[in-house]
């Protein structure tokens, strides 16, 4: 058991040097960020609908919609 997969992982397979150096903190995530994350899966949900229903066109709206979200989110 590690502090993470990757620390777990490096030991698996990367040696004890990998293990050795510590994990890089982790960033906490802004109000911004929950904003957008709620708003993707809103995004999200209406495209699994309209793929549901047959409406392709709206289901490429949607993840081109999505897509935008997710660029805004790794800046």
């Amino acid at each position: 058991m590690e502090e993470n997969l990757e620390i777990a992982l490096q030991r698996l397979f990367g040696g004890k040097e990998a293990v050795a150096r510590k994990a890089e903190p982790v960033e906490e995530v802004t109000v911004p960020s929950r904003d957008l994350a709620k708003e993707a899966m809103r995004i999200f949900e209406r495209a699994l609908d309209m793929q549901r229903q047959g409406n392709w066109a709206g289901y490429g709206e949607e993840i081109r919609k999505l897509e935008q979200i997710l660029k805004k989110m790794a800046k």
